[in-house]
C-alpha cells in the first residue's frame, strides 16, 4: 500500500469517525447468529455504549436494547434479510449510564460470505425527535380534549338553559291570557320578542356544538325550491314587513333530493344576517335554482357591504363586524360560521360578492340531485285549537319549573291537567280514566324516554289518547320514530300558541 492509500484510508477512517451518529456495521450469519464487524466511536459519545464490547462479540444478545423493543428489533433484522430491504426502525437502548434514548437504525443490507447478510448503516439519535413528536401528540390530544369539552358544554349548556327559557314561555303565555290592560300587553310583546332573541341564540349555539361534535348527518328527502322558498318567507315576512324592507322569493318548481333542514339553516342564517344588517326600506332577495345537479343559492341585500379585509374574518365563529342596521338586534357572530360547516358537510361551496356601501351576495352551491318524483303536497298548518275546557291532559316532566309553568298554562285553557315528575307516576296515574292527551318531556329521569312512556302508557291504558312530545334533541332517527308511532314532537322552546294547536292536532288525529 502506498503512502497515499494509507492518506486516503486515514481520511476516510477520520470521516466515518466524525460522521454524525453511529456507523454500523452488522453481520447475520449462516446459523442465525448476529455480530457487529464495525462500530464507529459514535456509539460511545452518543449513546454511552463501548464499541470494542460489543464487536468482540461472536454472537450478541441485543441486551442494549429495551426489554419491550428487543423482539421487534430482531424481527425487522430478519425481516430485511429475508426480503434484501432496508431497514428503518426505531427502538429504545439503555446505555451504560442508564440512560434510555431513542435510536433510529437505517442500513441497507447485501448478501455476504458464507450466506452471510451484511447491513452497512447508521444509527441516530433520535431522543429529542421522539420527545417532539410525543409533546405533539399530547399537544393535540390536549387540544381535542378541550374541543370536545367545549362541545359537551356547549350543548349542556344549551339544553339546560332551554328548561327555564321553556318555563318562561309557558308562565308569560298564561300571564298573557290573564293580562287586558294595553300598556301591560304592549309589555308582553316586548318580553316575547326578548324570548325569542334568547331562543335564536341558543339554537346558534347548539347547532355548533353539533357541527363541532360530528353528530350531525345529512338525511336527503324530496321537496322543491318553492317549499323551501315558502317556509322561509313565513318565517321572516313579519320582520321584513315591520323595517319595511323589501323581501323578493324566487324560486322554480324543481324537485331535489336534500337534506331540507340542513339546507333551510343554511339559507335561514343568511337571510337573517341580511335582514339584521339591511337598513329600514332597504332589499333583501332569495335566489333558488337547480344547475347541473346542484342546488344555487343566493342571498342579497342592500345593506353596507363588507369591506376585503374583512371578507375572511366572518366566517369564523363569534365574528361581529359592523353594527347591525336594527336597533337592538343581537347575535353571538355564529351565523356565517353555521353556514360555512354545514355547507361543507353537504359538500357544497359558500362564496360572497360585496361592494362596501352597495350590498352583499353570498352564493351557495349544494349537491341535490332532481328527485323521480315530486313530494306530496304538505298539509296546512293547523288552526289553534279551541274549546280546551274540560280536556284531560296527562303531563310527564320532570323538571319542576317547566311542570308548574305548563301545568298553569293548561289549567287557564280549562284543562283538567295530572301533573306527574316520573314515568312510574304517569304509569299510577293512568290507573283511573284515560288521558284524552300526554304531554310528556322526551329525556325523562332514569333513562327512559317520553317515547318509551308514550308506548308503555297505550300499551297500559288500551285506548288511544293524543301523545306530545317536547324535546330539546335534533336525532332525526328519535324524531322519526315519535312520528313514526302516531305522536306529534315539538321542540323546545315551545310556543304557548304551537303547543295549542299541536294539541288540537292530537285531538284530530283520535277521531279519524
Amino acid at each position: 500500500m502506498t503512502a497515499f492509500d494509507d492518506d486516503i484510508a486515514l481520511d476516510l477512517r477520520t470521516l466515518v469517525e466524525n460522521l454524525p451518529g453511529n456507523i454500523v456495521r452488522r453481520v447475520l450469519h449462516a446459523d442465525g447468529r448476529f455480530t457487529y464487524a464495525y462500530l464507529s466511536q459514535g456509539l460511545s459519545e452518543i449513546f454511552r455504549m463501548d464499541p470494542a464490547e460489543i464487536t468482540a462479540s461472536d454472537d450478541v444478545d441485543f441486551h442494549w436494547i429495551h426489554v419491550d423493543d428487543r423482539a421487534a428489533f430482531r424481527k425487522a433484522l430478519l425481516e430485511s434479510a429475508r426480503a434484501m430491504t432496508n431497514l428503518d426502525i426505531e427502538n429504545r437502548v439503555i446505555g451504560s449510564d442508564g440512560v434510555t434514548r431513542w435510536v433510529r437504525s437505517i442500513a441497507r443490507p447485501r448478501p455476504g460470505p458464507a450466506g452471510s447478510v451484511i447491513w452497512d448503516g447508521v444509527a441516530l439519535d433520535a431522543t429529542e425527535k421522539r420527545r417532539a413528536e410525543d409533546e405533539m401528540r399530547a399537544a393535540v390530544a390536549r387540544a381535542e380534549a378541550a374541543d370536545a369539552a367545549k362541545s359537551r358544554f356547549l350543548a349542556a349548556a344549551s339544553h339546560d338553559l332551554r328548561q327555564p327559557l321553556q318555563a318562561m314561555r309557558f308562565h308569560l303565555g298564561a300571564i298573557e291570557h290573564l293580562v287586558t290592560d294595553p300598556r301591560a300587553t304592549r309589555s308582553m310583546a316586548h318580553l316575547r320578542d326578548c324570548l325569542g332573541s334568547m331562543q335564536d341564540l341558543l339554537g346558534s349555539l347548539l347547532d355548533v356544538s353539533r357541527l363541532d361534535a360530528g353528530v350531525v348527518t345529512p338525511q336527503p328527502e324530496t321537496v322543491t325550491l318553492a317549499q323551501l322558498a315558502d317556509r322561509l318567507g313565513a318565517e321572516f315576512a313579519a320582520l321584513a314587513r315591520a323595517r319595511g324592507i323589501a323581501l323578493r322569493l324566487d324560486a322554480g318548481q324543481a324537485a331535489l333530493r336534500i337534506d331540507p333542514a340542513l339546507a333551510g339553516t343554511v339559507l335561514r342564517n343568511l337571510l337573517q344576517n341580511a335582514l339584521r344588517f339591511t337598513p329600514d326600506g332597504g332589499r333583501v332577495a332569495l335566489r333558488l335554482r337547480h344547475r347541473r345537479g346542484q342546488l344555487v343559492a343566493m342571498v342579497a341585500d342592500s345593506g353596507p357591504g363588507i369591506a376585503p379585509a374583512d371578507r375572511a374574518r366572518i366566517f369564523e365563529p363569534f365574528a361581529r363586524i359592523g353594527t347591525p342596521a336594527q336597533d337592538g338586534a343581537t347575535g353571538l357572530g355564529l351565523g356565517l360560521a353555521i353556514v360555512t360547516r354545514l355547507t361543507a358537510l353537504l359538500g357544497g361551496q359558500v362564496r360572497l360578492r360585496s361592494r362596501p356601501g352597495r350590498g352583499s351576495a353570498f352564493r351557495v352551491t349544494l349537491p341535490a340531485r332532481l328527485a323521480e318524483e315530486a313530494p306530496a303536497d304538505a298539509a296546512p298548518s293547523p288552526p289553534a285549537a279551541t274549546g280546551l275546557a274540560g280536556l284531560s291532559v296527562l303531563v310527564v316532566e320532570d323538571d319542576p319549573r317547566v311542570a308548574e309553568a305548563l301545568t298553569t298554562l293548561l289549567d287557564l285553557w280549562g284543562c283538567a291537567v295530572t301533573p306527574c315528575t316520573r314515568a312510574r307516576e304517569a304509569e299510577a296515574a293512568l290507573a283511573g280514566a284515560a288521558p284524552q292527551v300526554v304531554i310528556t318531556d322526551f329525556r325523562l329521569a332514569g333513562g327512559r324516554s317520553g317515547l318509551d312512556l308514550l308506548r308503555a302508557l297505550r300499551a297500559q291504558a288500551g285506548v288511544a289518547f293524543g301523545g306530545i312530545v317536547l324535546t330539546g334533541e335534533g336525532d332525526r332517527d328519535s324524531l322519526r320514530a315519535i312520528g313514526a308511532e302516531g305522536f306529534l314532537t315539538l321542540h323546545k322552546p315551545v310556543a304557548p300558541a304551537r303547543l295549542r294547536a299541536a294539541i288540537g292536532t292530537a285531538l284530530r288525529g283520535l277521531d279519524r
